[in-house]
Parts: structure tokens; sequence; C-alpha cells
């Protein structure tokens, strides 16, 4: 079994200030895939199914969110309320199976998911240069059209796999180093989807 795919990577991203406590975040990115598969079975009964494919699939995503940030003595309280919108969309493509000397045609295959995320920070200035803080956050499914064959999962993180309960939520802390222009950001974060996924990390 052989199997080679080449893709390409754009990313994006602009930060702008509204106001005084008030930014806005806006990201994305396009992520074109073609693979090709080819596959021979050694096992005379099975030799019938060996065959070889090429498909090409266009994935994409694009994300907004608002950022409110506020200081009080050594409290920083940073808050973000955000949506992001993914898709991936494979064009058909033909299945060739080398011993019956045909073709399969696979249709066209499109997956859509949005999702909402609200996130929470509190960090305390501690000394100069340390910053101990505690997040939470929530997610939620507001939109999803899910091909019989997902393929989201090569446009997203395994957290946001639409396949997942609709809700899911996070909860962690840390320590935040700052040496003049320089941040180490140290963390342990907990992350929850329904019953299905765990990850603590």
């Amino acid at each position: 079994s052989e199997n080679q795919s080449t893709n390409t990577t754009i990313y994006g991203h602009l930060f702008q200030r509204l106001m005084q406590h008030l930014f806005v975040d806006l990201a994305g990115g396009y992520e074109p895939n073609n693979d090709s598969v080819a596959r021979v079975f050694p096992n005379p009964e099975l030799y019938k199914y060996s065959g070889a494919s090429n498909s090409y699939s266009k994935n994409w995503f694009a994300s907004a969110s608002a950022l409110f940030t506020h200081t009080w003595r050594e409290f920083a309280f940073n808050a973000n309320l955000g949506l992001t919108h993914a898709e991936a969309n494979q064009n058909p493509y033909s299945l060739y199976f080398a011993q019956a000397m045909s073709s399969e045609l696979v249709p066209t295959l499109q997956n859509k998911v949005s999702f909402i995320h609200e996130n929470a920070e509190l960090s305390y200035q501690a000394g100069s240069w340390v910053h101990p803080f505690v997040g939470a956050g929530l997610l939620q499914v507001v939109n999803l059209n899910d091909g019989p064959q997902s393929m989201l999962n090569l446009a997203l993180p395994n957290a946001l796999d639409p396949s997942l309960d609709n809700n899911g939520y996070k909860i962690g802390g840390g320590l935040s180093l700052n040496y003049k222009q320089y941040v180490l950001r140290l963390e342990q974060q907990y992350l929850q989807r329904g019953t299905l996924y765990r990850n603590n990390q």
C-alpha cells in the first residue's frame, strides 16, 4: 500500500484594538490536499480489491473573536467570545480496480461545522516578572453538516472534532514569566467534550 499526500497551508491573522479595553481578532486558513493511494493485496482472494485513486479536497476555516481586557491593582482580567467556522470540500473522484479493469465514482463530499467559544482568565502580578493565572472556557457546536465520511479532522484539532459531543468545557491554570520583551507561559489545562473526549495536558 502506498499513500502520497501533497498540501499547502496558508494562514492569516489580524488583531486590532477597537477601544481602550476591547479588541477584535480575525483569523483564517486555507489548505488544499491532493491524495494519491495505490493498494495491492497479495492474497489471491483479496487481489480483486487492489486498485488506485486520486482525490483533491479544499479545506478552510475562519474565526472572529471579541476580546475584553481590564486591570485593577495587581489583577488582570481577560475574556473573549468567538465564532469559528470550518469546511472541507472534496471533489468527486474515481476508484480504479486493477483486476476488473473498472472504476467506481465517489461523489462530492462536503462537511461544515461552526463553533461558539467563550473564555475567561484572571491573573495576578505576584512580582515584577511572575504572574500566576487561572482560566476556564466553554465550547458549543451550533451548526453541523457532516457528510458520510467526515474530512473535518484534516483541518481541525482533536478538541474540535465535530463527531464528539456538541458541548464542552475547559479549566486550567499556570504561571506566566515575563522578562523584558520575553514571555514564558507554563499552563496545565483540562478539556472535556461530553463523555467521549478528555484531555489533561
